[in-house]
């Protein structure tokens, strides 16, 4: 359980990470998005690897997770720009 935790505190600091190289203005909402965002998508891949793994490869688990992390932000904005531009929405106000 242990691991799982910091699998997602880990994870969610690459989504605040990725979120301040972006150069977005910063909001209350917006990191609280990126911390929440980041931390599940890493804490998923951990969890489909671990059963996956049997948990016999710790490491990968952790790394690859910690990568989604990083990653999880970013991934999101797409998936949502995408989605706003091909349903014609608008951008919610901050």
């Amino acid at each position: 359980m242990i691991l799982f935790g910091g699998i997602f505190l880990i994870a969610s600091v690459g989504g605040l990470a990725a979120l301040l190289r972006s150069g977005q203005a910063l909001s209350k909402r917006l990191v609280i998005s990126a911390f929440l965002n980041s931390g599940l998508m890493g804490l998923v891949i951990a969890l489909i690897l671990w059963e996956n793994f049997n948990g016999q490869k710790p490491h990968l688990i952790i790394g690859v997770s910690v990568l989604a992390g990083l990653g999880g932000m970013t991934t999101f904005d797409l998936v949502l720009q995408w989605i706003r531009k091909r349903f014609g929405l608008d951008k919610p106000k901050e």
